[in-house]
C-alpha cells in the first residue's frame, strides 16, 4: 500500500509540473505585464520541466529534450555592432624600451580606437617585442586581452539588438566564459539605465513601457569536480557573480555534441535546441567564430603600422599561444590581405607563428582549417599560419619524449612554473594556462650562448614580436592547483575563500567594479 500512495503522489507531481509547462508565465504576464518576473517564470517553468525529463528517464537528444532544432538559433547580428574607425597617431607606434615594473605605466587602455603599446624587453640576452594586448579593455564590459580583441563586435552590438540569450560551451574557467558573461552583463545593465531614462518620457506621454528580456548567458560543462562546486574560484566563481547560467553534461553527452573533428564551427550542435526559440545566439568554444574576424582585423592593422615604422626592412615573426588558435588564423589571413590590398607599398616581411597550448600541431590545424572554411577561406594551406615545433629536434607525429612533446593543457608543470617565475622577475606576467606553457616551448628554441642560432627557421635571424593574451585575472585560480600538487606553498597563493572576502571589502570601500578589477 505505501508503495502505491508514493507511484500516485509522484504521478500528481509529474502532472502539475506538465501543466506548469504549458501555462508558462502567461499569469504574471497578465497581472505584472511590465515585470522581469514574467521572464523569471518562465525560466524557472523550463528549468523545472528539465528536471522532470530528466528524473522520469526520458532519453532526449539534447539537455532541453529537443531533436533537431539547429534551425531555430539566429545568427548574431554582427552587422549591428558599432565599431569605430581608430584614429591611430604616430605616437601610438613609439617602442617603449627595456622597462621596469617601478616605470611601467601598468594603466588599462580603452578600446577600439587606440593601439595596444608595444614594449621591447631581453629576455636571455635576445629582444623580444611584446603587444600589450593585456592592457586592452571593452567598453562596458571591460574585458581585455585576446578575448578584447575576439569579442570586439559581440561587445559592440547594442543591448536593443542583442539576442535575448547566448549560448556557449568550454571549460568552466575558460576566459572566453567570463568574457561573454561579462558582455551580457553589461547588455543588462544598459537596457536598464535605457528604460529608466524612457519611463518618465513614457508615462507623461500616457504610453506603455516596452518591455525587454532580461539577456541571458548559458554555457555548457561537463560535470563539475566536487572541488570546485564547494569552493567556487577563479573565472568560474566570476562568471557566476555574473549571471551565468551552467548546465552540467555528462562526459558521453558532452562529447556527442561539442566534438569537432574538423574545427570550429559558427552553428549550433545537431540537437542542440535554442533555449530561447529564435533570439538565442550560438558562440563556439573560445569564441572561434567569424565574431572575431573585425578584432582580428584591428591587431592586423596595428601591427603592419607599428612595424612600417620600426621596421626598417627587417624580418619579423609574430608569435601568438593557440587554444583554438582562431585568433593565429585570422591575424594571418588579414596581414596576408592587408598587404596585397596595398598595392603601391612596400610589402613587409610578416610571419605568423602559433604555439600550440592545447593538444598538438594536428589539433591545431584542423582547429584552423575548420574555422577557415566557416568563415569563407578558400581552404588553401598558405591561409594557415606556421605552427612552431615541441622542440628544435622534435618529430611532429612521432614524440616519444616528454621534452619533445607539447605541454599538457592546464596540468601542472614544473617547467611550466620555472619560466612563469622566471617571466615575473624580468617584469612581464603571463598566466599559467597560455602564456607560460607557450614561452616554455618557445624557449627551447631558444640559443643556448650568445651568437647561436635559434632553433628554428621560424625564428632565427628574424625579430620576435609576442601577443601578450592576457589571461591574469585566473592566476591565482591556476596556482590553487599548483599548490594542491605541492609544487608551491601555501602562503604565495590566495585561497578563494579569502578572496572572496577581500572582494567583498573592496566592494564597500569602492575600490572593485563588477568585473573584479
Amino acid at each position: 500500500m505505501p508503495y502505491l500512495l508514493k507511484y500516485h503522489l509522484i504521478a500528481v507531481c509529474m502532472t502539475f509540473l506538465l501543466l506548469l509547462k504549458n501555462w508558462r508565465a502567461s499569469a504574471f504576464r497578465h497581472f505584472f505585464p511590465y515585470s522581469r518576473h514574467a521572464y523569471d517564470a518562465k525560466i524557472l517553468s523550463s528549468a523545472l520541466c528539465l528536471k522532470l525529463e530528466d528524473r522520469s528517464g526520458f532519453k532526449s537528444s539534447s539537455p532541453y529534450g529537443a531533436k533537431e532544432n539547429s534551425s531555430r538559433w539566429r545568427k548574431l547580428p554582427l552587422d549591428k555592432a558599432v565599431i569605430p574607425l581608430a584614429e591611430y597617431s604616430k605616437d601610438d607606434f613609439e617602442t617603449r624600451d627595456n622597462l621596469s615594473k617601478s616605470t611601467l605605466d601598468p594603466r588599462p587602455m580603452s578600446s577600439p580606437g587606440k593601439a595596444s603599446p608595444v614594449e621591447l624587453r631581453h629576455i636571455r640576452g635576445e629582444q623580444v617585442y611584446f603587444k600589450r594586448d593585456d592592457l586592452l579593455r571593452l567598453p562596458g564590459s571591460g574585458i581585455s586581452g585576446n578575448k578584447a580583441r575576439k569579442m570586439l563586435a559581440l561587445n559592440q552590438i547594442p543591448a536593443e539588438e542583442f539576442p535575448e540569450c547566448v549560448a556557449s560551451y568550454g571549460g568552466p574557467q575558460s576566459n572566453a566564459m567570463l568574457a561573454i558573461a561579462a558582455i551580457v552583463h553589461s547588455k543588462n545593465l544598459e537596457l536598464d539605465l535605457l528604460m529608466s531614462k524612457n519611463e518618465t518620457t513614457m508615462k507623461s506621454n500616457s504610453e506603455s513601457l516596452p518591455l525587454h528580456a532580461p539577456r541571458r548567458f548559458i554555457y555548457y560543462v561537463k560535470k563539475l569536480p566536487r572541488f570546485l562546486k564547494k569552493n567556487p574560484s577563479g573565472n568560474f566563481f566570476r562568471a557566476k557573480m555574473l549571471g551565468m547560467e551552467l548546465v552540467e553534461l555528462t562526459n558521453s553527452v558532452y562529447h556527442d555534441y561539442f566534438r569537432r573533428d574538423y574545427g570550429a564551427e559558427d552553428n549550433a550542435p545537431n540537437g542542440l535546441e535554442a533555449p530561447v526559440p529564435y533570439d538565442s545566439a550560438w558562440i563556439p568554444q573560445g569564441g572561434a567564430c567569424s565574431a572575431a574576424l573585425p578584432g582580428g582585423t584591428a591587431l592586423a592593422n596595428e601591427i603592419i603600422l607599428f612595424w612600417s615604422e620600426n621596421g626598417k626592412g627587417r624580418p619579423l615573426t609574430v608569435l601568438l599561444p593557440g587554444g583554438t588558435c582562431s585568433s593565429a588564423l585570422i591575424l594571418h589571413r588579414e596581414i596576408r590581405r592587408i598587404q596585397e590590398a596595398c598595392k603601391n607599398g612596400i610589402k613587409l616581411d610578416i610571419k605568423v607563428v602559433v604555439i600550440p597550448c592545447i593538444g598538438d600541431e594536428g589539433y591545431a590545424l584542423r582547429q584552423m582549417m575548420g574555422l577557415n572554411m566557416a568563415t569563407g577561406g578558400s581552404g588553401e594551406r598558405n591561409e594557415i599560419p606556421s605552427i612552431l615545433k615541441p622542440a628544435p629536434d622534435a618529430d611532429f607525429y612521432l614524440e616519444d619524449n616528454k621534452k619533445q612533446q607539447y605541454i599538457r593543457f592546464g596540468e601542472p608543470n614544473r617547467e611550466v612554473l620555472r619560466i612563469y617565475q622566471e617571466m615575473e622577475e624580468s617584469g612581464m606576467n603571463i598566466d599559467l594556462l597560455y602564456g607560460a606553457p607557450s614561452w616554455s616551448i618557445l624557449l627551447r628554441h631558444w640559443p643556448e650562448t650568445e651568437g647561436c642560432k635559434f632553433g628554428s627557421p621560424l625564428l632565427d635571424r628574424r625579430e620576435l614580436l609576442y601577443v601578450h593574451s592576457g589571461g591574469l585575472e585566473g592566476i591565482n585560480s591556476q596556482l590553487m592547483r599548483y599548490r594542491h600538487k605541492g609544487l608551491i606553498e601555501g602562503r604565495k597563493v590566495q585561497h578563494p575563500e579569502r578572496q572572496r572576502r577581500s572582494s567583498k571589502e573592496l566592494f564597500r570601500t569602492g575600490d572593485l567594479d563588477f568585473r573584479g578589477n
